[in-house]
């Protein structure tokens, strides 16, 4: 099947919706809330579904929700686009994180093998040890680049 050999995962198949989910939990650092770890199974695992399209020309419907510490959401964001995956939001599902927790929910159409390899191009967890204890952001919340998109405002 081409979504577990791209992801790499063991993926759920949901013969009567014609559905194949994989998901893959984030157990590479640990997260606490309000001092309290969390398990993957909490809120800590990436998804991605697909769906034969029902649109003409339209192979795979995407739907997923990946995520993301503070550090990966501009290349996932990047990676996103630059695969013709839509964003279509992004959210800090808990107060008093620690190691800063985002969700990036994703969609798109098209071919299947090509929606896969966008969701597989998002960043893979980078391990604890690469990864900053916290780190305050240059100028507000965000501080994403524009001139890494090439988004049209108009």
């Amino acid at each position: 099947m081409v979504v577990e050999k791209i992801l790499n995962v063991k993926a759920d198949v949901f013969l009567g919706e014609g559905v194949v989910k994989a998901n893959f939990p984030r157990t590479d650092v640990k997260v606490a809330v309000d001092g309290k770890v969390l398990e993957a199974f909490r809120g800590l695992t990436s998804w991605a579904a697909f769906q034969v399209g029902s649109k003409e020309r339209v192979e795979a419907m995407l739907m997923g929700d990946l995520v993301l510490f503070e550090e990966e959401v501009n290349p996932a964001i990047s990676a996103a686009l630059e695969n013709a995956i839509e964003v279509t939001a992004l959210h800090d599902p808990f107060i008093f994180d620690e190691h800063r927790v985002y969700f990036m929910h994703i969609g798109g159409e098209g071919n299947m093998e090509a929606l896969t390899i966008g969701v597989r191009r998002a960043p893979e967890p980078s391990g604890p040890s690469e990864r900053p204890v916290h780190r305050r952001p240059r100028s507000g919340p965000w501080h994403l680049r524009p001139e890494r998109h090439r988004w049209d405002l108009t």
